[in-house]
């Protein structure tokens, strides 16, 4: 039932308009967190960043997603809201997020990342690798291409 729907979603979506994922989730009468980070860096520097584990500070299993010119993290591990603060405000530190997004996140009380092209970021948000993952088959081979769209 659910499958195309975000495609659905998006076929007549006007590039002034954009979809956004946000981290806030309910389980089980509980509300969670999606760990998320919105770089502000190019993929050399992401790549030392992630070999480094951010210097030590996040080690949580998660994903990169190829956003256009920087990256995003979406983390495997949901946080309370106690958690998801300390997150926002360890990754503060992190040169590579991008300068001012944990603050805005923080005022609004949820996370968000856009999943959708928008006017002024034309590039289709696609999955990049694995972040501190030990995968069955030991790779991440599956890796989505860019999409490029046209305005």
């Amino acid at each position: 039932m659910l499958e195309n729907k975000l495609e659905e979603l998006c076929k007549d979506l006007p590039l002034t308009r954009a979809i956004g994922l946000a981290s806030k989730v309910k389980i089980e009468d509980e509300e969670k967190h999606i760990p998320m980070i919105d770089f502000g860096c190019d993929y050399r520097h992401l790549n030392a960043a992630l070999n480094s584990n951010f210097n030590g500070k996040i080690k949580m299993p998660g994903m990169i997603v190829a956003s256009g010119n920087s990256f995003h993290f979406y983390g495997f591990e949901l946080l309370n809201q106690n958690k998801w603060v300390e997150f926002m405000e360890l990754i503060k530190n992190i040169p590579e997020v991008d300068k001012n997004w944990p603050d805005l996140q923080l005022k609004q009380g949820f996370s968000m990342l856009r999943i959708t092209p928008s006017r002024r970021k034309l590039t289709q948000p696609c999955f990049l690798d694995y972040h501190n993952l030990k995968l069955v088959e030991g790779n991440s081979s599956h890796k989505a291409t860019k999409v490029k769209q046209v305005a």
